[in-house]
């Protein structure tokens, strides 16, 4: 017994010494951190007044991991009949920066004229990452919500061009283009909307299809922005994916450009169990 304890003292004195002097390290400590950077600033999306001639998107970006040599970022133009793109915007060399983004330098990048770029116009930016080694990265390397702003945030985002709430000009038919939580039972089917119930209000009818048909309140906060939201209310119901939760709820933020019928929003999906998590929903008007 003696000589167990004995050996058991020399183990542990062997590894003291080990971690004073030795140089080991983890084998995942010696794994490269990924090349991504970050906005310093809560920022998914972005709008630009068109109508103001200093008018520009403006953020803060940071690389966390300290290992970026190079941030290229891309632009496409997304209107209500075309796109056009992708194109090189600019490149981002030292971090922090202050990353500017201006109409004039939207509109160079896809050659077009700055006066071509309208209120409801849609900029998507996408970022390739080089590493100090060389090694590239995009959006699609890393997990997460965009929202989120330790994740993909500044990989890809988009910058929308503002144009007033207008309820007359919003109401219409409607079909979604995105719907990654594919929440609808027919996406083929149009949504009517129609004005109310209250000012700066749009209800879209049965938004998914779903037989218990619900009914969905977009709610316009800032007519000037576009910016809207959506309180908590029911949206679907699980009997109809064949899961066991009951009814399904819907509740986020996002904008609403009635000038081009387009709509976009986060929506947080819940039951009385939890959170489903939060996806984002596009709708344009027929």
């Amino acid at each position: 017994m003696k000589s167990m304890n004995k050996s058991i003292i020399i183990f542990f004195v062997g590894l003291l010494v080990i971690s004073c002097e030795s140089d080991f390290a983890p084998p995942h400590d010696n794994v490269p951190f990924g090349g991504f950077v970050r906005f310093e600033e809560s920022i998914a999306s972005g709008t630009i007044d068109i109508a103001d001639p200093s008018a520009k998107f403006e953020a803060t970006l940071v690389a966390p991991s300290a290992n970026v040599s190079n941030y290229e970022l891309a632009v496409t133009v997304v209107k209500a009949d075309t796109t056009i793109g992708p194109a090189l915007l600019k490149s981002v060399t030292s971090f922090p920066s202050a990353l500017e983004i201006l109409p004039s330098e939207i509109a160079s990048a896809v050659n077009m004229q700055v006066t071509d770029l309208k209120p409801g116009d849609r900029i998507d930016l996408a970022a390739t990452v080089t590493r100090m080694d060389g090694q590239e990265f995009t959006a699609s390397d890393f997990t997460g919500d965009l929202l989120n702003p330790g994740q993909r945030q500044a990989m890809q985002f988009s910058i929308f061009l503002v144009c007033a709430f207008n309820a007359s000009d919003a109401v219409g038919q409607y079909l979604i283009v995105t719907d990654p939580f594919v929440t609808s039972l027919d996406f083929e089917r149009p949504i009517e909307a129609v004005a109310g119930p209250g000012e700066n209000q749009i209800t879209f009818i049965n938004m998914f299809s779903h037989p218990e048909a619900y009914d969905i309140v977009v709610t316009v906060d800032d007519p000037a922005a576009g910016s809207a939201s959506v309180s908590k209310q029911p949206a679907w119901h699980c009997d109809n994916f064949g899961c066991p939760w009951g009814e399904g709820r819907v509740e986020g933020a996002g904008l609403f450009f009635s000038c081009t019928g387009f709509l976009t929003l986060d929506l947080t999906h819940t039951v009385d169990a939890g959170s489903f998590g939060t996806f984002k929903m596009e709708l344009q008007k027929q």
